[in-house]
């Protein structure tokens, strides 16, 4: 049975370590929300902003994130992180691992991560993460966002994206429940958070390899956006200590770290 936004709602509040549920009907963005509300006053670190549609979603590289009422999850998480900027990639990790464990273990679908913020099955996309980082007098502070699709059937993607992407639904043959789906993707970043705060990246590093089966061996292609490298191929040789891929370049075999600002694609599917 489909849950109604206020189902959802209530089952985030009630996860331990969430500080705060702010729910809006409809936004621009939940991330953009929530940025806003942390300016206009203190909210605590641990806020949870949940949509039930956005009109101008975001996702990675300034792409748009298709967001219809009542169908998909739309989630963004205040978390006010110790420790250096440079390690804050880790996060974006943090919250596929957080949105790929709780598809699998809520709705039994076989689904994959792809460095460094999508959550794929069959080839297809199914949700994606968005870290937005500020630095400040008070420090560092970071909001992650988290898109999936989740009640939509084939009909309800627009017709350009029906061959890339896909939902809990679609892949099921039934309906999720959006309320089981929030509460163990919010209950996932609790838990991973507070673990990486207390260090523990090569747990988290761990599980993320173990969603992403690419991630160490497989052959991918790079798109290189912000310099000047162009496109080049090579083969994946795991995650750094920032939470960057290395990949192992093929012209000359020196291994390269793939930042965020770079594009990433299998060369063969997995």
């Amino acid at each position: 049975m489909s849950a109604s936004f206020h189902d959802v709602v209530r089952r985030v509040g009630e996860v331990p370590g969430v500080a705060a549920v702010l729910a809006c009907e409809q936004v621009d963005s939940t991330n953009d929300a929530l940025r806003r509300r942390a300016d206009a006053g203190a909210i605590p670190a641990g806020t949870v902003l949940l949509a039930d549609t956005q009109t101008a979603g975001r996702g990675r590289l300034g792409r748009h994130w298709h967001s219809p009422r009542g169908l998909g999850l739309y989630l963004s998480w205040l978390v006010r992180p110790r420790g250096d900027v440079a390690w804050f990639p880790r996060w974006t990790l943090l919250g596929a691992v957080a949105a790929g464990a709780a598809c699998r273990d809520v709705a039994g679908a076989v689904v994959r991560l792809k460095w460094p913020n999508d959550v794929v099955a069959r080839g297809r996309k199914l949700g994606g993460v968005l870290a937005d980082l500020r630095t400040s007098a008070g420090g560092p502070e970071l909001i992650l966002g988290i898109g999936l699709n989740v009640e939509h059937r084939e009909d309800d993607l627009p017709p350009e994206l029906r061959s890339r992407a896909t939902s809990l639904s679609i892949l099921s043959g039934t309906i999720m429940d959006r309320a089981d789906l929030a509460a163990s993707v919010v209950q996932g970043l609790v838990t991973l958070g507070d673990r990486l705060e207390r260090g523990d990246w090569d747990g988290l590093r761990e599980r993320w390899t173990a969603l992403a089966p690419g991630a160490t061996s497989g052959r991918v292609r790079v798109l290189d956006r912000q310099g000047d490298r162009g496109a080049w191929t090579g083969t994946a040789a795991g995650l750094d200590e920032r939470g960057a891929l290395r990949v192992r370049r093929d012209r000359d075999g020196r291994e390269v770290a793939v930042l965020d600002g770079e594009s990433v694609v299998p060369l063969v599917e997995r």
